[in-house]
């Protein structure tokens, strides 16, 4: 290509031709070069971009999931077998309660006339021992004074030996009752044992429920405040990952305005080979005012791809470092919501599990209350029943023996002698102290009659009842199916808070990890800056030798442009600041789909 210059009166060549080429060529290097980086920086953020952007989803997904657990639709039926449970429970320890004070009060009534009999009882051998020599004192006057005394005697001795059995018969009875008496206080001791170990066992039932019912309470008002931050923080991270895919095709963008640029100085060398800038003066003139505009132009759209460029590197690790933020803040939320130690990975529900766990073996021990108390009031209903019989036959034979006392004595009552007399009111208060006695045994032994009837009558209680039997044997049920429940429940928000934990870490290090990785945010820039320098000092020293008024046809360089922002640049440039109507929508919507994407 041949060499032209430029003078002035003798001044020195602005350019040469091959300056010019060289120029153009080398920003057109340099362009390729700052392509292939911004390339780089933008792939390898959009490569780790879709690392998390399903993660990002996954963990708002996981996150509401994991607060969902406890909302108030998952869990009203849980919270209505809760609140059945505990009114059920309640129920059965009143009626168990009632039954255990019931009972208590019969065996120890019955105790009571226990005791109270035998010391009457204690006195019927004295009393009969007073009674056989006042007996035998009467035998003994009589054979004295009347000589039809055998067959009186006779009677004396059998009514005699008869009341003498009938004081073994009490004695032995007095023994049994004493014998029952241990039996008894151990058996009383022992229902107080079972039947207050399975109310312990009600109560820590019922506790385990309200505890329960308490946690899913707090908890859903938890999830019900927490949740509005937790769609805030998703909806941030969401917007922030629009604005990261928008800001990757700033890449596209970036690329075309340089192809643009490239394609300006093609057209610029190929009309500068088909000039013949020797043939005239204005000719070469006319090619130094195009290399003059196109360089300043050029340059001015250069800077302004660069702060596009980046905007969009600043934007994208603005974005990436929010989602990060926001991935934290909802594992935060969902850590705070569900766990009761930070330290330890245990859900909130954790404990409630554990301890429904053991409701096994505390309902194991209400249900072993009724069996056991059964057999105890059972043992003791019978052994007051069989003592009572006793007493029944011994009131009954006393009665007999006093009458037969008082018929083998009515003859004696017409015989006036002193003696006699003594002898018969003798026998006569001590048979009404008998008397006095053994109703005190009737007394007691009725209430040991009542308490007979009692105990059976709880015995069938403690198999019959509803509010007993059936209603801890539903809950035995239901306690599994809690227990399975919570199990469950805890299983899941284990798995989901791990998840949440582990995925927002992660993220969180592929963020870093991404902006490290940005390579050429810094060399962009000064390779920019080394073109615009370039273009800068080719068109100022046009510039000190060309008529500054001068200005060469920059519509085919616009007709280049695809995007309204190049446009833009170039009308400041050029001092079109306004474009006709139809343009302006025209250029508008072949622009807007490229930008928006």
């Amino acid at each position: 290509m041949p060499t032209a210059t430029l003078t002035d009166e003798g001044s020195v060549s602005v350019c040469t031709v091959p300056e010019i080429v060289e120029l153009f060529e080398n920003v057109d290097l340099k362009i390729q070069a700052l392509h292939q980086c911004s390339a780089e920086d933008f792939l390898g953020l959009n490569a780790k971009f879709k690392g998390f952007y399903k993660e990002s989803k996954n963990v708002s997904k996981d996150a509401s999931a994991l607060l969902e657990l406890f909302s108030r639709t998952k869990n009203d039926q849980l919270k209505n077998d809760l609140e059945l449970c505990r009114t059920e429970l309640e129920q059965s320890l009143v009626a168990l309660k009632g039954q255990q004070s019931e009972t208590l009060r019969i065996v120890r009534k019955l105790n009571d006339a226990l005791e109270e009999y035998l010391f009457p009882l204690r006195h019927i051998n004295n009393e009969f021992s007073i009674l056989n020599m006042e007996l035998i004192a009467v035998d003994a006057v009589y054979r004295s004074v009347s000589k039809e005394n055998a067959a009186y005697s006779l009677r004396f001795n059998a009514l005699i030996r008869e009341w003498e059995n009938f004081v073994i018969e009490i004695v032995e009875t007095k023994k049994l009752s004493q014998v029952f008496l241990q039996e008894l206080s151990y058996s009383l001791n022992h229902i107080e044992l079972i039947g207050g170990r399975g109310i312990r066992s009600l109560v820590s039932l019922l506790d385990f429920v309200e505890q329960g019912k308490h946690l899913f309470e707090v908890k859903q008002r938890e999830s019900d405040e927490n949740l509005p931050e937790l769609r805030a923080k998703s909806d941030t991270c969401a917007k922030s990952i629009a604005d990261v895919i928008t800001s990757l095709q700033y890449q596209d963008i970036i690329r075309q305005k340089m192809e643009h640029i490239q394609q300006a100085h093609i057209k610029l060398l190929e009309n500068l080979r088909q000039t013949d800038v020797l043939a005239t003066e204005d000719a070469w003139t006319s090619v130094l005012v195009q290399v003059r505009d196109i360089s300043a132009l050029q340059a001015a759209q250069l800077l302004a791809t660069n702060k596009e460029y980046q905007a969009a590197i600043e934007a994208i690790a603005f974005h990436f470092r929010s989602i990060a933020k926001e991935m934290s803040a909802v594992a935060s939320i969902c850590r705070n919501t569900m766990s009761e130690d930070e330290h330890i990975r245990r859900t909130a529900i954790s404990d409630l599990a554990d301890r429904f766990k053991r409701t096994d073996s505390l309902l194991a021990r209400v249900l072993d209350v009724f069996p056991e108390c059964t057999r105890e009031v059972l043992f003791i209903r019978d052994g007051a029943n069989t003592l009572q019989k006793r007493i029944d036959e011994h009131l009954q034979t006393f009665n007999t023996l006093s009458r037969r006392v008082e018929e083998l004595l009515a003859p004696f009552r017409d015989v006036k002698e002193a003696h006699f007399e003594h002898y018969l009111s003798q026998i006569n208060e001590m048979l009404d102290t008998m008397h006095h006695n053994m109703e005190t045994v009737r007394v007691h032994n009725q209430v040991i009659v009542n308490a007979v009837e009692g105990l059976g009558l709880y015995a069938q209680k403690l198999g019959e009842s509803d509010l007993l039997w059936n209603y801890v044997q539903v809950n035995v049920r239901r306690s599994h199916a809690l227990s399975e429940h919570l199990l469950s429940t805890e299983k899941e928000s284990n798995s989901l808070l791990l998840n949440i934990e582990k995925t927002s870490r992660s993220i969180c290090e592929e963020t870093q990890s991404a902006l490290a990785a940005v390579r050429y945010y810094d060399f962009f820039e000064n390779v920019i800056a080394e073109i615009v320098k370039g273009l800068s000092a080719m068109s100022s020293r046009i510039c000190a030798n060309v008529d500054l008024s001068v200005h060469s046809d920059m519509t085919e360089v616009r007709d280049l442009y695809t995007m309204e922002s190049e446009r833009k640049v170039h009308d400041q440039f050029t001092g079109n600041t306004s474009a006709a109507p139809e343009e302006e929508q025209a250029v508008a919507e072949d622009d807007d789909d490229l930008e928006l994407f």
